[in-house]
Order: C-alpha cells, then sequence, then structure tokens
C-alpha cells in the first residue's frame, strides 16, 4: 500500500531554464522562482493537477507520491 500525497516530487536543475511557466501555471502558488530556477516551496499545498508537469517546456517537473509532506503521518 502507498502511503503518502500524490505531489510535486522534484524540480529538475539541470533541466530547467527558469522560464516561470510551471510558476504561472500552478493554481495553488506550490512553486517559486529562486536563483533563476523553479523551486518548490509549499509542496504541502500541491493539488496533483499535473499542470506545472504538463506545462513545462523542458520536462523538468516531476509528480509522484511523496511521504514527506508536512503533516503526513506515514
Amino acid at each position: 500500500m502507498i502511503r503518502g500525497k500524490l505531489a510535486i516530487k522534484e524540480v529538475l536543475p539541470y533541466r530547467c531554464i527558469g522560464c516561470g511557466v510551471c510558476v504561472q501555471s500552478c493554481m495553488n502558488d506550490v512553486l517559486r522562482m529562486k536563483k533563476g530556477k523553479a523551486a518548490i516551496v509549499y509542496q504541502e499545498d500541491c493539488s496533483a493537477c499535473f499542470a506545472c508537469e504538463v506545462d513545462c517546456p523542458r520536462e523538468a517537473i516531476s509528480i509522484g507520491w511523496h511521504s514527506d509532506v508536512k503533516g503526513e503521518n506515514t
């Protein structure tokens, strides 16, 4: 049984070009630009809508099961 939450799992910094499309796509304000790259800031607010993953032109974002989300007991 998988325990945890479906959420943004990672942003691959070597693929991210800093375009900010994912930040604009995120309806829950989970991502921010930091040092010219997308960064996960409020992972616990991710609703796994997949907008950031689908809209990223470099496929730098992945959504998956994450057990380290704040407030989750796994």
